[in-house]
């Protein structure tokens, strides 16, 4: 079989293919290498600034052997396809370049590398980096493919067979191609990715506007920026009750609801929740990666808060009749346009937390596993089909909604944010609560078109939360 060396370690991480200079040999069946196995350059200068020369051994390369030039790695069988892709990532890094030119060593022998430490990575990153892995294996799949059919063009016996054949089996790569190319499209990375009362509102705008309605488009942007941070603050209440943290706007929000009347949460209560949360201690505790952490701090810098602070005053001003001339409006529009698109980019973490809705769950109690039937509400399109999938719990509510994060895990957002069927337009719409009009009514409004509806049994709930008084 064929024997690599050093100069065979190619920098983009694959092993060279056989050519003239090749070397082969016999070689017993433990010095054979194995798919997956990492192979180094042995020889390194210290005043070297390329990074050490990584490769990995892949399926199609085999069978192969290295010689004494190459340092070989195996991974453990415990070791994870994360841990192993952050060890190869790091080796590949500069931080190990610094390293042995510390040691002013140009052997990298087995026993320098063995005192290496190697970080490993939490499941949040391990979950990123599963999912940044599997794209570039599609990609790649895809660009072999395109480059299968770019090859094969000459086959045919004529250019009228060479089209058609080319044509059909190229269709479905160009279709690929084009969606993917969408995504760099920011409008329809939020009509696609984003959850579904945040995707259904950002739609409205974007048709109303297309229409040439300025008024309507106008407090449609008014009401798209409100819905979002509505969502947000909700979120951030429903996780932060999931951890026993205390948000001093949740008082504010429970003695308005607990006065009775009409007048319920709105802009400025969920700004607040928000601001809170960005500017507590207890929140700064939370580690990376936690949905909270995410949330809490996407709205705290200068440009978010500009933004929502003009979105707010433009909120208020309507509320209060102090309306836009109409000579002015085409520019107000624009401003506030994008303060809401900037609101949204700031918020572009949410594409990575799926809004679910559970429908069903079948609890295996031998294999102590569930089955999982739900909803991802993602996308401005209400009407999704159905998904199943494993759970490692069966204390999953049917019927509620889910936020979902990087490690798969589902936290509760009942009663803050609640999915059921809107008495107006009959639709499945996404409700919250809106005031308390008297010790036995709640009222709930939808943030995707505004329709109300009263819940009675929603009030216990809601004391139970704690955004009630007994």
């Amino acid at each position: 079989m064929r024997v690599v060396s050093g100069r065979d370690l190619r920098h983009d991480g694959t092993v060279a293919g056989s050519d003239d200079s090749s070397r082969w040999a016999e070689v017993s069946q433990e010095q054979q290498l194995r798919a997956g196995d990492i192979l180094l350059r042995r020889i390194f200068s210290p005043q070297s600034r390329n990074n050490l020369r990584v490769a990995e051994v892949a399926a199609n390369d085999l069978p192969l052997a290295a010689d004494n030039t190459v340092v070989t790695l195996r991974a453990d069988a415990h070791l994870g396809g994360p841990q192993r892709l952050v060890a190869v990532l790091f080796l590949r890094s500069p931080l190990v370049r610094r390293y042995a030119a510390g040691l002013s060593i140009a052997d990298l022998a087995p026993s320098i590398l063995s005192d290496l430490r190697i970080p490993q990575p939490d499941a949040a990153l391990a979950a990123t980096l599963e999912g940044l892995e599997s794209a570039r294996s599609q990609l790649e799949n895809w660009k072999n493919e395109s480059e299968a059919i770019l090859e094969s063009v000459f086959e045919d016996e004529s250019a009228v067979i060479a089209r058609r054949r080319i044509l059909v089996s190229g269709r479905r790569l160009r279709m690929r191609v084009e969606a993917a190319a969408l995504l760099d499209d920011f409008s329809h990375q939020v009509r696609t990715r984003y959850p579904h009362p945040i995707a259904y509102r950002w739609s409205d705008v974007q048709v109303l506007l297309s229409r040439g309605l300025h008024e309507a488009a106008y407090e449609a942007i008014l009401e798209a920026g409100e819905v979002l941070l509505c969502y947000a603050a909700l979120v951030v209440l429903s996780l932060s009750s999931d951890k026993g943290l205390r948000l001093g706007a949740v008082g504010g929000i429970r003695r308005r609801l607990s006065r009775g009347g009409t007048n319920g949460p709105g802009f400025g209560d969920w700004a607040t929740i928000l601001q809170e949360a960005a500017e507590s201690r207890a929140f700064r505790r939370i580690p990376d990666g936690d949905p909270l952490t995410d949330i809490s701090r996407a709205f705290a810098g200068p440009e978010a808060t500009s933004a929502r602070l003009r979105l707010a005053q433009r909120r208020n001003d309507k509320a209060h009749l102090r309306r836009v001339d109409a000579i002015d409006l085409p520019s107000a529009i624009q401003e506030a346009h994008a303060d809401l698109r900037s609101l949204l980019e700031q918020a572009s973490f949410l594409a990575d937390m799926p809004f679910v809705h559970v429908t069903g769950l079948r609890w295996d109690a031998l294999k102590r596993i569930a089955q999982v039937e739900y909803e991802e509400l993602m996308g401005d399109i209400a009407l999704v089909p159905s998904r199943q999938r494993l759970y490692a719990s069966n204390d999953l509510e049917v019927g509620s909604l889910y936020l979902g994060n990087e490690d798969g895990r589902l936290h509760l957002l009942r009663p803050y944010l609640l999915r059921r069927r809107c008495p107006i337009c009959r639709s499945w719409e996404t409700f919250h609560v809106d005031n308390a009009p008297d010790a036995s009514t709640v009222a709930v409004k939808s943030l995707e078109r505004g329709h109300a509806d009263v819940d009675p049994a929603l009030r216990q709930v809601l004391e139970h939360a704690g955004l009630l008084e007994s």
